[in-house]
């Protein structure tokens, strides 16, 4: 029973974190102008209240047991991993050439001909 709600708050603490990241997928710098967004502050904010609401406070209702502080600063410390992992990703070069490009060159497949292709298509 406690596992899966540990589980589940590993999933709402890592949405709140890659909420961040999918702000701006394209920008290594996800903090930029973050806080003159308001509705995006609000968005963060009502998610962090409802989730410290409904763990630590309505464990009836939800079927659920408060957590120590342990617990929550592992679950923060596991959301936070979003970030370096993020910027890292957001690192590695992209092509403009499609890697199936190179592939279609070095390797091509040939599919069988069917017998109208090779009678000029007449039937």
């Amino acid at each position: 029973n406690h596992r899966i709600l540990f589980l589940c708050l590993m999933c709402h603490s890592c949405q709140i974190f890659n909420e961040f990241n999918a702000r701006k997928p394209e920008e290594k710098n996800v903090f930029g102008g973050v806080t003159s967004n308001r509705l995006f502050m609000g968005i963060v904010g009502i998610t962090t209240v409802l989730q410290i609401l409904i763990i630590e406070f309505l464990g009836k209702f939800f079927g659920t047991v408060r957590l120590g502080w342990k617990l929550w600063l592992l679950s923060v410390a596991i959301g936070a991993v979003s970030w370096p992992l993020a910027y890292v990703g957001k690192s590695i070069p992209v092509p403009a050439r499609p890697f199936q490009d190179y592939l279609k060159h070095c390797c091509a497949w040939r599919r069988p001909r069917r017998r109208d292709e090779e009678q000029g298509g007449k039937s």
